[in-house]
């Protein structure tokens, strides 16, 4: 999917108000060929090429703050990324495929920016992750990996863009973000994205949940204005 539809009289979506072509676009171009040169040439397919454009464009708008990865890293752990995750297709290793999904899971708990990436479960009528099951989790996926997920994944992008301007990364976890970025943006790799996304939303609800009930547990032990700035620290 080609995430940022961008054509040189666009407004440039770094925010500046400016024509894309009077702004960013040069910058976004030299990201793109520094990129495209670390990963090696002829080293991507079409899909590939995707993501290449996608991650110009995070890496090549102007940002008065944060500290943007340089492009010829990002193209050495693409590069490094890619032929890890053929490794794993090639080995057929159930147990290593979800172990990174564990991996990307992970991140999605620790960096500050990708905290926002989760699925609102609530709006297929579910009130908990522990009512899910194997149909509700099917219509889950096929919604977003559908015209109505655009948002949705057009904000996951936007999220994991401020997540490589402000959050810092080891080599090893910025190789896994951008083995995430790669499913989030093939069509035929989106659901381990989004799937990875859904098990991490659950995780998520379900220690919510434990700390909700541990809060009201305690509750008579309590002054009212104590439990009430406990229970917003859960619901945030």
């Amino acid at each position: 999917m080609r995430i940022f539809n961008l054509e040189r009289n666009s407004i440039c979506p770094c925010g500046s108000g400016r024509k894309y072509k009077k702004c960013c676009q040069s910058r976004v171009d030299e990201a793109a060929h520094r990129i495209s040169q670390a990963v090696g040439t002829g080293g991507f397919t079409a899909e590939g090429l995707e993501v290449i454009e996608t991650l110009a464009v995070l890496c090549g708008l102007q940002a008065e703050e944060g500290h943007p990865p340089a492009p010829e890293k990002v193209g050495r752990l693409l590069h490094e990324a890619w032929e890890e995750e053929e490794r794993l297709r090639n080995s057929f290793d159930e147990g290593a495929l979800t172990a990174l999904s564990m991996r990307v899971q992970v991140l999605l708990g620790e960096k500050h920016q990708l905290r926002t990436i989760r699925i609102p479960v609530w709006r297929f009528g579910l009130r908990g992750m522990e009512e899910q099951n194997g149909s509700i989790v099917d219509e889950i996926l096929e919604f977003y990996k559908g015209p109505g997920g655009r948002p949705f994944i057009v904000d996951a992008v936007d999220s994991i863009g401020m997540s490589l301007l402000y959050d810092d990364y080891s080599d090893e976890d910025l190789k896994t973000l951008l083995i995430a970025l790669g499913w989030l943006v093939i069509d035929d790799a989106r659901d381990v994205f989004l799937y990875a996304v859904l098990q991490k939303t659950k995780s998520d609800l379900l220690a919510a949940d434990e700390e909700f009930n541990r809060i009201q547990d305690k509750g008579s032990e309590k002054d009212k204005a104590e439990l009430h700035q406990e229970l917003r620290s859960v619901l945030r």
